[in-house]
């Protein structure tokens, strides 16, 4: 029974999934998906009764929703039944899945990416960068993706689909300080082809094609009406607002002098057109 749970694995960091001692388990069934998928959002955790019936069936359940409920369940735990004990526990007031901590990937991706931040806290931005690639290895698609039409699914997706989107950036951080820029370009080149108005992912894309010596590609990551010389990808998408750009041409000249220093920070209260980038440290130059 214990031993079984253990080797239990729901992966909702794309099209749901579950396997048992790292071979699939097929899970049959629309409203069976559904229910546990909405059991592993929040591991541990009961699930009320009236929380699955919205789920399954939204604003028109069936009139004997609760006992249809119960079927499913029954379902459910009989298709795991071969690979695991009760992964599904009946608790007052509804259902809980019965698995141990990091058994769900969002669980564990949400982990990874806080002791990410705790390594680049602590300066190791090597380990840093390894945490976070470690944890954008577990997603497959965006998150809860055969759901998201159930209120359950719509918010946790969209809050690790931007989970997903920080850890980029923060990896790129990452390899940027710790003097690997050039292993930054080609994720931050996807992220802004993905979400153009992430500005941050253009500062940091800027910073790392100036590290490597592309001053005039990173010349490109400006805004349209910014003085100076441009070269604007093919489909990168649109350019952040001139009134929330980059860095200008003067100011990328006096930034590669003082990338010298330990770090680059720009007072919290310039809204100046730098001021995106203005956490965004520096390696040293070449």
């Amino acid at each position: 029974g214990d031993s079984g749970v253990s080797r239990v694995r729901v992966l909702v960091l794309g099209p749901l999934a579950v396997e048992a001692g790292g071979q699939p388990v097929h899970i049959a069934g629309t409203h069976r998906r559904r229910l546990l998928a909405l059991l592993a959002s929040r591991p541990g955790r009961v699930a009320p009764v009236a929380s699955i019936v919205d789920a399954l069936w939204g604003e028109d359940p069936p009139p004997s929703a609760a006992k249809t409920v119960q079927s499913h369940v029954v379902r459910l735990r009989r298709s795991l039944a071969a690979v695991a004990g009760e992964v599904v526990e009946t608790v007052p007031g509804g259902y809980r899945l019965a698995l141990e901590p990091g058994a769900v990937d969002a669980e564990r991706f949400e982990q990874m990416a806080a002791e990410g931040r705790e390594l680049t806290r602590a300066g190791d931005q090597r380990a840093a960068a390894d945490r976070f690639g470690a944890a954008l290895e577990l997603v497959r698609g965006p998150a809860y993706v055969e759901f998201r039409e159930a209120e359950f699914a719509a918010r946790d997706g969209v809050r690790l689909d931007d989970l997903r989107l920080a850890i980029l950036e923060a990896l790129a951080e990452a390899q940027l300080i710790g003097g690997s820029a050039a292993a930054a370009i080609s994720g931050l080149e996807g992220l802004v082809h993905e979400a153009p108005g992430r500005e941050r992912a253009w500062g940091l894309l800027m910073r790392s094609l100036y590290a490597t010596g592309r001053q005039h590609d990173a010349l490109g990551c400006l805004p349209a009406g910014t003085p100076g010389p441009r070269r604007v990808r093919p489909g990168a998408g649109p350019r952040p607002s001139p009134s929330r750009a980059p860095l200008s041409q003067p100011q990328l000249r006096r930034s590669r002098r003082s990338s010298a220093r330990s770090g680059f920070r720009a007072p919290t209260r310039d809204r100046s057109p730098s001021h995106i980038l203005a956490t965004v440290r520096m390696p040293r130059p070449p």
